[in-house]
């Protein structure tokens, strides 16, 4: 099996990731049948050597698996490649041209007019590509990895699409103002006015007044045309008829006069737009410029009442440490307080030991006896007084 491999060209990682013949023989699947008309075409579209070397099961050539895999996966390399080659050049165009030709076709659209190519869609086609063959390419990748090449095969016609689509948008990449001229010609020859609010480049402004202008001379070039061609053609059928031919020029010559005058006003009316968009323009460069400077006052206001927070948390962090040491002092007096209370009724109560003592001798000296336990007593009474009204010795 290992000769087999190598002389295939297989290498053993490769190997391990063929799947097994249904032929019984455990033998690695390295063909695959892609011949419809092939009598096992359904039942064995894998097959193994053994079966490769018995002529009934697969009369034909035979395709390796896992060349068949390389090839396709070269195949799915080269359209990355060819994406990445297109977007590297196409994305600075867009970037540059896509607002222009996004009005242009939407004007086209919006009056119903036929374009020789829509390069606003063209432009957005290329992002749906880039993402499919992004997803493409995931696919193959997962499916080169396992070797699956009859789902591989079915990502032929896909690939071939979105090559087919991305080389369409090769004339993208010479995109200039003349080519969108041409382009779009229907829609500067229209008689309704472009909106250009939503363009910001001046010059794309420019281009589409210019063209417009350009638009309007070639119709009245065209008309003197179509009168000449007509009058040399009835000329030609009967020269009987030159007199009213002569009569059918004259009054084309002063149609011609006042389309020459609609013309004229139509320039007027552009230069008179093109006036009042300048003008709107720098109206709202000079709000913009007032609202930065509002802007800017409201910032500095905002800082100010920034750091004025600040200053206030500072004092309020000062004063409620002050508070907290007012109040550990307030602990301390009370705790003394306590401490004095307890000493005065212990010594209110040596007091009573000392008069019950007193009481109970009996001296020869009763009276100064008496007079000291009167003594006693009103020291006791007094300090009775003191304790219950809060005073201290």
């Amino acid at each position: 099996m290992a000769l087999m491999r190598l002389t295939l060209g297989i290498t053993e990682a490769q190997f391990e990731n063929l799947k097994e013949c249904n032929c019984g023989q455990k033998m690695k699947c390295v063909y695959y049948c892609t011949k419809q008309t092939c009598p096992n075409y359904r039942l064995q579209t894998l097959y193994c050597e053994n079966c490769k070397e018995i002529k009934e099961n697969h009369d034909h050539g035979h395709d390796q698996i896992t060349k068949s895999c390389e090839r396709e996966s070269k195949e799915h390399s080269a359209l990355a490649s060819l994406l990445q080659d297109a977007l590297k050049i196409l994305n600075p165009i867009q970037e540059r041209f896509y607002s222009l030709v996004f009005i242009l076709s939407a004007f086209a659209k919006a009056n119903n007019l036929e374009l020789k190519k829509d390069m606003s869609a063209d432009f957005d086609k290329l992002g749906k590509i880039e993402n499919q063959v992004n997803t493409l390419l995931k696919t193959e990748k997962a499916l080169v990895v396992k070797y699956d090449i009859i789902e591989l095969l079915k990502l032929i016609p896909e690939r071939e699409q979105l090559k087919k689509e991305l080389l369409s948008l090769e004339y993208l990449v010479d995109l200039n103002y003349e080519m969108i001229e041409e382009n779009y010609e229907k829609v500067f020859k229209h008689q309704a006015s472009i909106r250009l609010s939503s363009l910001n480049n001046e010059e794309d402004k420019d281009f589409i007044y210019y063209s417009k202008i350009r638009a309007i001379q070639s119709q009245t070039s065209q008309v003197v045309i179509d009168l000449k061609a007509a009058f040399d053609e009835e000329r030609k059928k009967n020269n009987d008829e030159v007199y009213k031919l002569s009569q059918k020029l004259l009054n084309s010559n002063m149609g011609q006069l006042t389309l020459q005058q609609k013309v004229t006003q139509t320039v007027n009316e552009l230069s008179s737009l093109k006036q009042l968009f300048e003008q709107r323009e720098n109206e709202h460069r000079s709000e913009r410029q007032s609202m930065e400077r509002e802007l800017k006052t409201q910032n500095e206001l905002v800082q100010s009442v920034i750091e004025q927070n600040k200053r206030f948390q500072e004092q309020l962090r000062i004063q409620g440490a002050e508070c907290q040491r007012l109040q550990n002092q307030m602990q301390s007096l009370q705790n003394q307080q306590i401490e004095v209370k307890q000493d005065q009724q212990e010594m209110k109560c040596a007091l009573e030991d000392i008069k019950k003592t007193l009481n109970g001798i009996q001296m020869p000296q009763s009276m100064q006896i008496q007079g000291g336990a009167q003594s006693l007593d009103s020291s006791l009474s007094h300090s009775t007084y003191n304790d219950q009204y809060g005073y201290n010795l």
